[in-house]
């Protein structure tokens, strides 16, 4: 590696290392997971999802921070707390009430994001926690049967199909198969896989899900977190089945592929512009959106195919699209896979969204922090670390 080279890939290590560890000063065992969410107004409530997120991240830590013990202290503060917080039935939901869901209901993503941070872990206080959180994601929550896989409900009595949920569920089931030794677990989440690589659009992307009865209006829209959701769950398969045998390797590494490239271009074209979401909609659907739209409001539109096009709406991306885009970064880069080409200009816009105490922006325009969006940007940030830190450094070398 050339001196310059040498000397980018220090900087960018201190850069990203700077923003996790300032973050990590701020984080106490008792409040983990503990804060805001733009759903809950002034209440301060514990995520499931944001504990999940940060045990991952502090055992991924432990490689290069230097600091064993705080993280040991907050690794089991973290199982602590996802201990009280899950459902009699084993899994985690949200802590409030949120569309047709009562408060606690479990939740298939968030259920899928905990166990996977458990399965890092190994000790034996949090097996139960994860075998019963496992046996829920195969056997407690309903799943959708088709003649291209299986597709598990968004969340219990709730029978949207949303391919990001089945695309982290089969990646925790993969994993859990091969740690707990359930070939149940294994089948689950071999027919998850199917289901998502079927689901995937010719030009790469995946919309959010498929409309039923109870759907969300958003069905059609491809957004920036939960595409970098679908990529990383299906990383982590791989990740899992690497030197085993097995008939979906090939169309997954395809799959990751198509969905890398097709991430950078619907997401971060360049120039500094990060998107939030597009639509797939019908020439006429467009028209209607346009007519409905604030006069102030741009909009873009390109073709997709016949009588289909995208239309991106210009919202400025919320923080956990920006940690979850850093994740996939990452994890594409260190498997040759794909980067996110212009991730600088992700970790430029976190870098302006951080405060002078260690937290970061909900977004430019608006100061709250709310702890389910820290985790996830925190989540990317040592995702990232731990790339740069890699031999080389060859996949994030800077670009300007």
């Amino acid at each position: 590696m050339s001196i310059s080279r040498k000397a980018n890939k220090a900087l960018d290590e201190d850069r990203v290392e700077r923003l996790v560890m300032r973050h990590l000063e701020g984080l106490a065992p008792e409040n983990l997971g503990f804060g805001h969410d733009p759903y809950t107004g002034e209440k301060k409530l514990r995520f499931p999802m944001a504990l999940g997120l940060y045990l991952r991240s502090f055992l991924r830590m432990r490689t290069w921070s230097g600091c064993e013990r705080q993280l040991n202290e907050l690794i089991s503060a973290s199982i602590t707390h996802l201990d009280r917080t899950r459902g009699e039935d084993g899994a985690w939901g949200l802590p409030f009430a949120w569309k047709d869901l009562p408060s606690g209901a479990p939740m298939t993503i968030t259920t899928a994001i905990a166990a996977g941070a458990l399965l890092e872990i190994n000790q034996t206080a949090s097996e139960d926690l994860l075998t019963n959180a496992c046996d829920w994601l195969c056997d407690g929550i309903q799943w959708a049967e088709g003649k291209a896989g299986a597709c598990p409900w968004f969340a219990d009595g709730w029978p949207l199909l949303a391919t990001n949920v089945a695309c982290r569920t089969a990646g925790t089931l993969i994993h859990a198969g091969q740690h707990i030794g359930k070939p149940r677990y294994t089948l689950r989440a071999t027919q998850a896989a199917r289901y998502v690589c079927s689901e995937q659009d010719r030009a790469g992307f995946w919309v959010y899900g498929k409309p039923n009865e109870r759907a969300l209006r958003s069905a059609e829209v491809i957004d920036n977190k939960h595409t970098g959701y679908i990529l990383e769950g299906l990383l982590q398969i791989l990740e899992c089945r690497r030197g085993s045998p097995w008939g979906l390797t090939r169309a997954i590494k395809a799959s990751i592929r198509r969905g890398v490239r097709s991430m950078n271009a619907l997401f971060f074209p360049g120039d500094g512009m990060i998107r939030e979401k597009l639509w797939r909609v019908s020439r006429e659907q467009e028209q209607v959106m346009y007519a409905r739209a604030s006069a102030t409001r741009e909009w873009t539109s390109q073709q997709l195919r016949r009588g289909l096009r995208l239309v991106a709406h210009p919202v400025e991306p919320r923080l956990w699209s920006l940690g979850e885009a850093l994740v996939v970064h990452s994890m594409a880069a260190a498997t040759g896979l794909g980067a996110i080409d212009n991730w600088q200009d992700v970790l430029r816009r976190i870098e302006s969204l951080a405060t002078d105490n260690g937290h970061f922006r909900y977004r430019m325009n608006e100061g709250s922090v709310y702890v389910r969006h820290e985790a996830h940007v925190f989540a990317g940030l040592v995702e990232l670390r731990g790339l740069i830190g890699q031999s080389g450094g060859r996949h994030v070398l800077r670009q300007e």
